[in-house]
């Protein structure tokens, strides 16, 4: 599940994803830097290891997933 929101503050994406299978997803971001701020595959988090630092949208960006997480994306201004 992909959640998105606009504000003229700042931007955020949430991603749900369920599955118990390996997956890579294409998020369509817009352009720009995105922060990850939460990732709960991290290990900080008991997880297999998340993604850090920052994401660069070109439009769209894809990202691992190893079985369920949570993963939050603030928009760098």
């Amino acid at each position: 599940m992909y959640v998105r929101r606009e504000h003229s503050a700042s931007d955020a994406a949430m991603v749900f994803y369920f599955g118990d299978a390996s997956a890579n997803l294409l998020l369509p971001l817009p352009r720009g830097q995105w922060q990850v701020a939460l990732d709960s595959s991290d290990s900080v988090w008991l997880g297999p290891g998340g993604i850090h630092g920052v994401l660069e949208s070109e439009d769209e960006v894809s990202v691992s997933r190893d079985g369920p997480s949570v993963l939050l994306l603030v928009r760098q201004e």
